[in-house]
């Protein structure tokens, strides 16, 4: 905490809002959130979640090889847990995984959760309420649209959705009054910390974005933007933020991330050309995404310290 932002708390919200007026002039098509997401696999979306194999390999310096071992073992149950679910109840795989980003989105990146062990019901309320308003906005203003990507992997699984538009937004609203209900006691009561302007002006410049971009880009912008790139600046396999976040740390983490990120990045490429028929940026985008809903549930609780002697979230 200090008495003004820095240029790096000033960034995300002005990418965001940069990435609306973009929309608002160009008008993307479809085709840009496709290549945003295939940029992801690269650059910062899947070397932030690959980066999770440092956090392992560093336990066996502080921790042991058994406590690493421990680790190792219960995250990869929980990934052959989260894709046993999806072979067998794909749609209720993909609502909780959309449940599940909500809250990651959200205890990763709101200021005031972030960089510390989230261990109080607050704390993951007023984390979870920053990722519903993140994700809520695009299913009210395209829900149609919004759905798209999730009905299309939980097809590939054989899955069913009956998605009711009129409810979807009913209910999306109603969840995001909420949250802007919390987020706004929180600004009142913390008012004069610096970094209430840092949190309102991510939470708006998303809600822009997804005002006026299809849902694919406004979430993806976000992701790449402010999620992925926050935590490869922020990460540390230490279990703590790092004392100097920022571009160099960020690089660090691409390079210590390679072991997993590369094998994952070919994983994606099978999945793409086998369960959706071409290497093309769409099929790409589909695949990474349902790569998520298996793979976001070990990361979540690796980082949140749920597990093993994880301590604390970058």
């Amino acid at each position: 905490r200090g008495s003004s932002l820095t240029a790096a708390q000033w960034s995300r919200p002005l990418v965001l809002v940069a990435a609306a007026a973009a929309s608002v002039l160009f008008r993307p098509e479809a085709i840009a959130a496709d290549l945003l997401w295939v940029i992801a696999l690269v650059i910062n979306g899947m070397p932030h979640g690959a980066f999770d194999v440092a956090v392992v390999r560093d336990q066996a310096r502080t921790a042991g090889r058994h406590g690493a071992a421990t680790t190792a073992f219960i995250y990869t149950l929980m990934t052959a847990i989260a894709a046993a679910c999806f072979i067998f109840w794909p749609s209720a795989s993909v609502m909780m995984f959309l449940a599940l980003s909500a809250h990651h989105f959200g205890v990763s990146d709101c200021v005031w959760t972030r960089g510390r062990a989230v261990g109080s019901f607050s704390n993951h309320i007023v984390g979870l309420s920053h990722g519903v308003v993140v994700l809520t906005v695009p299913f009210i203003v395209a829900t149609a649209e919004a759905w798209s990507p999730f009905i299309k992997i939980a097809q590939a699984a054989g899955g069913t959705f009956d998605v009711d538009p009129s409810f979807t937004r009913s209910a999306a609203a109603t969840l995001l009054t909420l949250a802007v209900i919390v987020q706004l006691v929180v600004s009142v009561y913390r008012r004069a910390d610096p970094r209430v302007i840092e949190q309102a002006g991510v939470l708006i410049g998303a809600a822009l974005l997804a005002l006026v971009a299809p849902p694919l880009l406004a979430i993806g912008v976000y992701f790449l933007v402010v999620h992925a790139l926050g935590h490869c600046a922020r990460a540390d396999a230490r279990y703590r933020r790092t004392r100097s976040p920022g571009l160099m740390n960020a690089l660090q983490v691409h390079w210590q991330a390679a072991p997993l990120s590369i094998p994952s990045i070919g994983i994606v490429g099978i999945i793409a050309a086998t369960v959706f028929g071409s290497i093309g940026p769409s099929s790409l985008t589909s695949a990474f995404l349902l790569f998520c809903v298996v793979g976001t549930l070990p990361h979540h609780l690796l980082w949140l310290s749920t597990f093993g002697p994880l301590r604390s979230i970058p």
